[in-house]
């Protein structure tokens, strides 16, 4: 029993191994260009966010599902936001149940801005 224990405290996986190479080269980069420290933590931290974010994705798994499973999913996910929207609320519901299959997340780091205004 202790021994097993004991196999599953020290178990590393592929992916936290993947990952602190990752982190490894990203600081050689860093250390080879002298960058300055505020930059060399965002572009750290830019590694460690998309890290995070591919863990908690379940992108694979929506497209396993068969089409019309995906159309329910994705219909209850986003359908709400997309009809309060005021370019889309007289939209048709044939028009809504296609593009809300072409709705997908998006991810940005802290504090980083997805458009500026007149874009």
């Amino acid at each position: 029993v202790l021994g097993t224990l004991l196999h599953y405290l020290v178990r590393v996986d592929a992916n936290t191994v993947y990952f602190k190479e990752v982190l490894k080269a990203v600081d050689d980069f860093v250390d080879h260009r002298r960058l300055p420290a505020h930059l060399a933590s965002r572009v750290r931290q830019y590694f460690i966010f998309q890290h995070d974010k591919q863990s908690a994705s379940t992108k694979n798994i929506f497209q396993q599902m068969p089409l019309s499973m995906r159309t329910d999913v994705a219909d209850a996910q986003y359908a709400n936001e997309l009809k309060s929207t005021w370019l889309l609320r007289d939209a048709s519901q044939q028009f809504l149940g296609n593009l809300v299959l072409k709705v997908s997340d998006r991810y940005l780091m802290p504090s980083e801005k997805c458009c500026r205004q007149g874009d």
